[in-house]
């Protein structure tokens, strides 16, 4: 388990999701792992968890970050949930990956959001 707190309210998610999430293992039967992150400075800013993601992995919804980026949420979907969890989704195993159109998409919202 990864707890970082808050941390994502003043770096974002993007960077926890490239440098910290290569560190988790990948969840098993007996050992689930996850990486826990809270919402605590910017809870009123978004109207959920998925906008306050969308925000700053310019990836639209929990089921393409699941395509696109391996990533599964295990949470509900609000800021104000006491634990956001993340783990490694079954899709980044069986290599059910985002095709390449779908991938270029997101890095052309990617670098317009980090122009912005």
């Amino acid at each position: 388990r990864i707890l970082i707190s808050n941390i994502p309210d003043y770096i974002g998610m993007m960077s926890i999701f490239t440098e910290v999430m290569p560190l988790l293992r990948q969840p098993s039967d007996l050992v689930p792992t996850f990486l826990q992150a809270n919402v605590l400075y910017n809870c009123a800013t978004f109207q959920d968890y998925e906008q306050y993601i969308y925000s700053s992995t310019a990836v639209p919804s929990f089921d393409q970050m699941e395509i696109g980026l391996g990533l599964k949420y295990l949470g509900e979907n609000s800021t104000y949930a006491r634990q956001n969890q993340w783990t490694w989704s079954s899709a980044r195993t069986t290599k059910v990956l985002a095709k390449r159109d779908v991938l270029t998409q997101w890095l052309h919202r990617l670098l317009l959001f980090s122009l912005a």
